[in-house]
């Protein structure tokens, strides 16, 4: 039993035969159950949602979720942030999940925001969610693919860990 059988299973876009519009649909609806038909916390803090602008009917967040690009009018499905979509919830409420220590979080400032970094390392999966007043957005999710990232993210966490603010 490895340390990550605590979340769900992924879902592949092959499973779908190469329907796209099935699959996004599809990973719709688990976003929905996750995020907005539910009531989801962050260390016993709500998450709320960024729901504007949406995007063929679906909120920010999902978008965020499922896409890659610095163009946002422009970002493109990501496979493998797709295939983790169902990961989100779990990884933001480890501690109900898991061995807390599966998940490493510490915070950033990003853009003038505070920003809550969640790394379930051993899967290279990362969650960003952004600290509000009274309550915490789920902002991003993606995987870290290459070897610099991980180091970066590695110094960001031992920075934090040394000096938490």
């Amino acid at each position: 039993m490895t340390r990550i059988d605590w979340l769900p299973d992924m879902v592949y876009l092959h499973t779908f035969r190469g329907d796209e519009s099935q699959f996004i649909k599809t990973l719709y609806t688990y976003f929905t159950e996750d995020f907005i038909q539910s009531s989801p916390c962050f260390r016993q803090t709500r998450l709320g949602l960024k729901r504007l602008p949406l995007r063929n009917g679906k909120e920010a967040t999902f978008y965020h979720m499922t896409t890659c690009g610095h163009d946002e009018d422009n970002r493109e499905l990501e496979p493998k942030r797709c295939e983790r979509l169902r990961w989100a919830r779990p990884v933001i409420e480890c501690e109900e999940f898991s061995n807390s220590s599966d998940v490493k979080i510490w915070k950033s400032k990003r853009k003038g925001e505070t920003r809550i970094n969640l790394w379930l390392e051993e899967a290279n999966y990362f969650v960003v969610l952004a600290q509000r007043k009274g309550y915490i957005l789920p902002w991003t999710a993606f995987c870290i693919e290459y070897k610099h990232q991980k180091l970066k993210k590695q110094r960001e966490f031992e920075r934090y860990q040394k000096r938490p603010w």
